[in-house]
């Protein structure tokens, strides 16, 4: 059971890191006129695609949403997309932004992810993800510090933290 978290771990890890898109690239795909219909239309595509649980601030022309999944056999965790949003237009698009991670299979192994991505944007971000076996008093390391208190997802039990990713100025 051991070597299957540490393969996980790396997979997610060898995955996790995904390269800025370019300016062409950011603004293929539909557009729609609201975030809940740009996500409704992605829930459409990826049924498994359960509730956004998180979103950053606006940074440029881009927000940052976590969303949840579950499949239809019982795997679930975390995916990360972007809305981004066409001033133009007033119209927004929904792009997934890093590939999604398990934490918890439908066998019940369960693990903690470390990974990263960039934004269309570019800005990067580091993100964790695990299950809060231990409730509110989960506390993980990050490459900045220890005992940090994670966001707890309540309707699932996992946690997540997202961060700027090493090098990153909150200031771009």
């Amino acid at each position: 059971m051991r070597i299957f978290k540490i393969a996980l771990i790396v997979i997610s890890l060898l995955m996790g890191t995904a390269c800025a898109n370019t300016e062409a690239s950011k603004r293929q795909g539909k557009e729609y006129n609201s975030e809940q219909q740009a996500f409704e239309a992605a829930q459409k595509e990826r049924p498994d695609m359960k509730r956004i649980v998180w979103e950053s601030k606006i940074v440029g022309s881009e927000k940052i949403a976590l969303y949840y999944f579950k499949t239809a056999k019982g795997d679930e965790g975390f995916g990360f997309a972007s809305f981004l949003f066409n001033d133009k237009n007033n119209k927004v698009n929904w792009n997934s932004v890093a590939p999604e991670t398990v934490t918890r299979t439908a066998d019940h192994h369960c693990t903690s992810v470390k990974g990263g991505f960039t934004s269309a944007e570019g800005i990067q971000f580091e993100f964790y993800e695990g299950v809060a076996e231990q409730g509110e008093k989960t506390r993980i390391e990050t490459s900045l510090e220890d005992g940090v208190k994670p966001h707890i997802d309540q309707a699932s039990g996992l946690y997540y933290c997202v961060t700027f990713g090493p090098n990153q100025s909150k200031e771009k």
